[in-house]
């Protein structure tokens, strides 16, 4: 039987039923994809499981090739919300690094998007680049304005309907940019998709300030991985950030 060790809260309460009829069959199935990937495992793997914020740090050191130029890492996530590992000293902190819940924007705005467990406005957890920034800009975006040539539809409460909605933003960038000869309506669309995900990268911009205050660091190096990352919109997203930081933080 498959090993397991538990992590999270989440992986530590489940039963030993759950754990034969859930983790073992996952624990399988990972190890075939593994081995039909060309790589060696053992017929008896033991699955670790990991919080999403050390799962975005380990891809980073298992894929880096050379050391990065900062003592100070930090490893980001953006998916549904923001997740992350602290790097220091080729290690990562044992400390519980929480990074989806540092402040972002403490106005008083009444659409900032409220943390639904804390009840706590502004937190990076939904405006630091992620699914759900992605989710608070488009809804901005359509009080007032509308895509020519597709159109938005389902509950952007749910969050199947927001990744479903944000994939489908990331292929119709990907299509637009490699079509020739727009219409009008499609350049539209097309400038409008990249100055939502440029504003997610302004909404990462700004976290990572914040971050920069937590860790008392100004030269520290970030990774990135997550579904938002994906495709060239991803890459609009990192330019988005850059630009922030060059116009607005010279100095980081």
């Amino acid at each position: 039987k498959n090993g397991i060790t538990g992590k999270a809260n989440v992986i530590k309460g489940i039963n030993e039923n759950e754990r034969e009829q859930i983790i073992v069959p996952l624990g399988k199935v990972i190890a075939r994809k593994i081995k039909e990937s060309g790589l060696s495992v053992v017929e008896t793997p033991t699955l670790v499981v990991y919080k999403d914020w050390n799962a975005a740090a380990v891809e980073d050191v298992l894929q880096r090739r050379k050391a990065h130029s900062n003592n100070l890492v930090i490893h980001l996530s953006l998916g549904t919300g923001i997740a992350g590992a602290i790097e220091q000293n080729n290690s990562i902190s044992p400390v519980l690094t929480e990074l989806g819940k540092i402040g972002v924007d403490t106005s008083y705005q009444k659409d900032i998007p409220v943390h639904g467990l804390l009840g706590i406005r502004g937190i990076s957890s939904t405006l630091a680049g992620s699914q759900r920034t992605f989710i608070y800009i488009l809804k901005h975006f359509l009080e007032n304005n509308k895509f020519n040539t597709f159109s938005v539809e389902g509950d952007l409460g749910s969050s199947t309907v927001q990744r479903e909605v944000l994939v489908r933003f990331q292929n119709k960038y990907a299509e637009l940019k490699a079509k020739r000869d727009l219409t009008k309506e499609e350049t539209r669309d097309l400038e409008n998709i990249q100055s939502i995900f440029t504003e997610m990268g302004e909404f990462l911009a700004k976290f990572l300030v914040a971050l920069s205050n937590y860790t008392k660091e100004k030269n520290f190096t970030v990774t990135l991985t997550g579904k938002c990352t994906d495709g060239e919109t991803g890459q609009v997203l990192i330019d988005g950030a850059k630009q922030y930081l060059n116009s607005c933080y010279p100095d980081y």
